[in-house]
């Protein structure tokens, strides 16, 4: 006999993978969900890339509520001036900074980072200089509808 599909599980687990409209130069991301829509974010991959005033960037995904930063996560490795770094944050994903792979930065996210459609997803840059940019943003999430 085939296996049916349960509708409710199979609308509340679809992975989807979504990109995201990146800043202006020299500001943070601030993405609100549409109405209705809870997202559980799985990974986040973006790339920064910092301009020659002297600084070092560090990287935080979060949830916020209103002026609230419900859950956070931060790259435990700065960035320097003059650099083009892709970060990727996931669940269960060990630290690792560029040095050790050449543009590339790896940070462990909050599992669970859950939104609902009063909550915004936001990538800060601490030390963002005005020429800095945020690029090529890409958010993985199971998405579903608010019951």
């Amino acid at each position: 006999m085939p296996l049916t599909a349960n509708a409710a599980f199979t609308e509340r687990h679809k992975l989807i993978t979504t990109g995201i409209v990146s800043p202006a130069a020299g500001l943070s991301l601030f993405h609100s969900l549409p109405a209705g829509q809870v997202w559980q974010i799985v990974a986040v991959t973006f790339g920064l890339t910092t301009s020659a005033v002297v600084a070092d960037r560090r990287a935080y995904v979060a949830v916020r509520n209103g002026g609230n930063i419900n859950q956070c996560s931060t790259s435990s490795y700065v960035q320097p001036a003059s650099q083009a770094y892709n970060y990727y944050f996931s669940c269960g994903i060990a630290p690792l900074d560029a040095t050790a792979d050449v543009d590339r930065i790896y940070a462990p996210l909050a599992c669970g980072m859950q939104l609902y459609d009063q909550d915004q997803f936001v990538i800060i840059i601490d030390h963002i200089d005005p020429a800095d940019a945020i690029r090529d943003i890409l958010i993985r999430y199971y998405g579903w509808k608010e019951d």
